[in-house]
């Protein structure tokens, strides 16, 4: 039987998206330029490939290019694409020469520059690990999924309950499954906004509304720190901008712990009340389990928080891993893991055994990953050109899909608070009611009923609300 890998949820999805980009590691091309390229500023935008930074002592230094450069010839090619380039300077052998054709700001105005680098052999340091295909890492190691399964049986079988499972399949890409309760409302897939921009997320909800369990967010971005260069630019914290395929968040790093408990307090404050950090811990075990390359910081974490939810003691987890990676003197950075729960506090130990074990039991399908691998290594611009023209003829499915995914994530957190959202057609107000009647009316002095038939309660000038998303 063959053998499979077992992938934390995120992990493979943030390999995935850094192998063009390059923020866990560098692949294995035998030749090195040594600078940091992006996708210039919106004011540049067009222009060519903006030089975020350079490798001091490296072939690029030695030609003369210079941080805030914009390279827009190579070879006499007209260059836009900093992936493109990048996979045109991997192409090549230490000892060739590459002519760039660049525009340097000279205080006043943009002066055209020529330049030649001889580039020179990858160090080491960037190769891939012993065993690794080219351009990837070695595979983590093969989760243990039966030691959680049987710590999830157990622990239900001490609450008197049985826990039976069913597999979840990413119903979009078929890219990976996982185990879920049977019986469980779920709500899950891989959701892609891009070649690169692939998120996936699982949400699960037990049959008597009472526990919640996630698995990732697509909403979660990735980030970039603010450095010098980028406050010359005009760039600040919590700006947005795309250095090529992934757009980024211009934001201080966060280990893994503090971003638990940020993540935790901003999401779960609204679906369990009086929401309170109890305990909050280091993860370094977590960490150890991410692929990550020279010059990568990991940091795990963990939060307990107690809360009141359905008017009874309960209890939020969240547990994330974040990884900071400096390429040049530029700092990238996102989260991985990011897993948690709410449930009634006399089930805690039960319901965190039943999300280690769905951790584990994610499996990528290899057919889904041989194809992302080669959208994220592809060497040849017409392979990305083809994709991305596939990409502009399905945009109203991709909207689609991110529409129901996030009137999946609104509706399931209504469930929790037994809320639904309504709509007075008549004065254009917004009203937060109680899920429990399929119908709400609004009174002359402005009262709000609900029933179950479609039909006003008694007395006079009522009328119907209608039933809306949440903004």
């Amino acid at each position: 039987m063959r053998s499979t890998r077992h992938y934390a949820f995120a992990a493979l999805i943030v390999l995935l998206i850094c192998t063009t980009t390059g923020r866990l590691r560098a692949a294995s091309p035998s030749a090195l330029l040594g600078a940091a390229l992006a996708a210039p500023p919106p004011s540049l935008a067009g222009r060519g490939i903006w030089v975020r930074a350079i490798a001091p002592g490296s072939p690029a230094e030695r030609a003369g290019l210079q941080a805030n450069d914009i390279v827009v010839m190579v070879d006499g090619n007209r260059v836009s694409d900093p992936s493109a380039m990048q996979n045109y300077v991997d192409s090549k052998n230490p000892g060739d020469n590459l002519t760039l054709d660049v525009m340097r700001w000279n205080g006043g105005g943009w002066s055209p520059v020529q330049l030649s680098a001889t580039l020179i052999a990858r160090p080491s340091a960037y190769a891939s690990a012993p065993g690794a295909a080219p351009g990837s890492e070695s595979p983590a190691p093969a989760a243990p999924a039966a030691p959680a399964a049987a710590n999830a049986a157990a622990l239900a079988a001490r609450a008197g309950k049985s826990i039976k499972w069913t597999t979840f399949t990413d119903p979009y890409e078929n890219a990976f499954t996982v185990d879920v309760p049977a019986g469980w409302q779920t709500q899950g897939g891989m959701i892609r906004r891009g070649p690169l921009n692939i998120d996936p997320y699982l949400r699960a909800l037990s049959p008597d509304r009472s526990v919640y369990i996630m698995l990732d967010d697509p909403n979660t971005p990735v980030f970039a720190t603010l450095t010098p260069t980028m406050v010359t630019l005009g760039f600040h914290e919590g700006q947005a901008y795309n250095p090529g395929h992934v757009q980024e968040i211009i934001m201080r790093y966060i280990p893994g712990k503090q971003y638990a408990r940020q993540y935790g307090l901003m999401k779960f404050s609204k679906l369990c009340k009086n929401l309170a950090v109890e305990s909050s811990n280091d993860r370094p075990d977590m960490a150890a389990k991410e692929q990550s390359g020279p010059g990568t910081r990991v940091d795990g974490g963990e939060v307990i928080f107690t809360c009141t939810h359905a008017h009874a003691p309960a209890k939020a987890y969240v547990s994330a891993v974040t990884f900071f990676h400096d390429q040049y003197g530029i700092g990238m950075w996102g989260v991985s893991r990011l897993r948690g729960f709410i449930a009634p506090a006399n089930e805690f130990d039960q319901v965190r055994a039943m999300l280690n074990h769905m951790s584990a039991s994610v499996q990528v399908n290899p057919q889904w990953e041989q194809e992302q691998q080669q959208i994220s290594q592809a060497t040849d611009a017409s392979i990305m050109q083809e994709y991305q023209h596939f990409m502009a003829t399905q945009p109203r499915e991709y909207e689609a899909r991110m529409h129901q995914m996030d009137q999946s994530f609104a509706r399931m957190d209504d469930i929790i608070n037994g809320e639904a959202h309504y709509l007075d057609p008549d004065t254009g107000q917004r009203y937060d009611l109680t899920n429990q009647y399929q119908y709400q009316w609004i009174g002359p002095n402005g009262a709000k009923v609900g029933t179950d038939a479609d039909s006003p309660p008694p007395g006079g000038g009522w009328r119907p609300l209608q039933q809306v998303p949440p903004e």
